[in-house]
Parts: structure tokens; sequence; C-alpha cells
């Protein structure tokens, strides 16, 4: 899936970043591809449910 590799690249050079903290914006589907990479369990009953505003955290291991 191109769209799911451009937001994974996007999120690795973040994470490469030295910034301690960083915003990322997007729609619900590209959300929705890179939580899937992470999770696999995110299906499409957790698409349907991702509300207007939606926060997602992630965290640096």
């Amino acid at each position: 899936m191109e769209a799911m590799n451009r937001i994974v690249n996007v999120i690795e050079e973040i994470l490469k970043s030295e910034f301690e903290h960083t915003i990322v914006v997007t729609h619900g589907n590209l959300l929705s591809l890179l939580v899937i990479k992470f999770n696999k369990d995110f299906g499409f009953e957790d698409w349907k449910n991702l509300i207007y505003k939606c926060v997602v955290q992630l965290h640096r291991l």
C-alpha cells in the first residue's frame, strides 16, 4: 500500500528527529493505515468507530 508506506516513512523520519514532541494532523483513513501498521488487531469496526476529532498518541520505545 503506497499510502501506508508514505505515512510510515513520515513517522519514521519524525522518530529519528531530535524533537521531543511532534503533532501530525491527518484524515481518518490515513490514520487508520498508520494504526494498522503497529496494531494488527485494528479492523473495520475500529475504523467505523473513529470519531471526527480523534487523537492517537504514539510513544518511542
